[in-house]
């Protein structure tokens, strides 16, 4: 097994005396499969069969364990800086050629 998790039988009928699945060194048989049977990293699974008599077989799922839940909450994002105030009017009249001209455009919403 590559993953740790639980064995879930769906259908398990072999030859009985004959035909064995082995987790690791566990032997199963017969219509006894190995559901909800624990399982590491690393553990063997294994079908051995003598070829003289055919029956329908076994279907065998891992089951995995869900990831535990991330220890703390992501980081909300920074507030954006802070604009600096406006620039106050000068307290007196530009003269022309320093004047800016402008004028307001409507903006499509």
């Amino acid at each position: 097994m590559l993953s740790a998790g639980t064995l879930q039988v769906t259908a398990f009928n072999t030859e009985s005396g004959f035909d064995f699945f082995y987790v690791g060194s566990a032997r199963y048989d017969g219509t006894s499969g190995p559901n909800n049977v624990a399982v590491t990293a690393g553990t063997t699974l294994r079908f051995t069969t003598d070829g003289s008599v055919t029956r329908s077989g076994w279907y065998i799922c891992l089951s995995m364990p869900s990831p535990p839940p991330p220890s703390s909450p992501p980081a909300s994002p920074s507030p954006p800086p802070a604009l600096p105030p406006p620039v106050p009017p000068p307290p007196f009249p530009l003269p022309a050629h320093l004047r800016l001209a402008h004028r307001l455009l409507p903006v499509p919403l």
